[in-house]
């Protein structure tokens, strides 16, 4: 009897183990399913991420390209400026020259005008 009782006694022991491995492999695949949500969310992210990354790379290539568009015509714009004024300037060195040549005249004749009525 002894011999039977250590029998059931194993055999209950078995059945528990049993059931243990049992609930084990449960959990085991409770967490693959658990763990494989986990990847495929991460391959979400992952792929928004690059989604992300490139929008970037384009938006700073564009702003980019736009800055440099922009001071190009700064730099054009200040050349048309420079040679406007250098116009600007060589045409009042002209006048200032010619308002130096007719004050001069204008001096000249003052003169002549004075001297013509001193002598009469």
């Amino acid at each position: 009897m002894d011999n039977e009782k250590h029998l059931v006694q194993l055999a209950n022991r078995m059945d528990s183990l049993e059931q243990g491995q049992q609930k084990m492999q449960q959990d085991i695949l409770r967490l693959d399913a658990r763990l494989e949500n986990v990847e495929t969310r991460l391959e979400k992210v992952e792929t928004r991420l690059e989604n992300v990354e490139k929008a970037q790379l384009r938006f700073e290539v564009k702003l980019e390209n736009e800055v440099i568009d922009k001071i190009r015509g700064l730099y054009e714009f200040q050349r048309v400026q420079e040679n406007v004024n250098n116009q600007v300037l060589a045409a009042l060195a002209r006048i200032e020259n010619k308002l130096e040549s007719h004050d001069i005249q204008i001096h000249i004749l003052d003169k002549t005008k004075a001297n013509k009525r001193k002598v009469k």
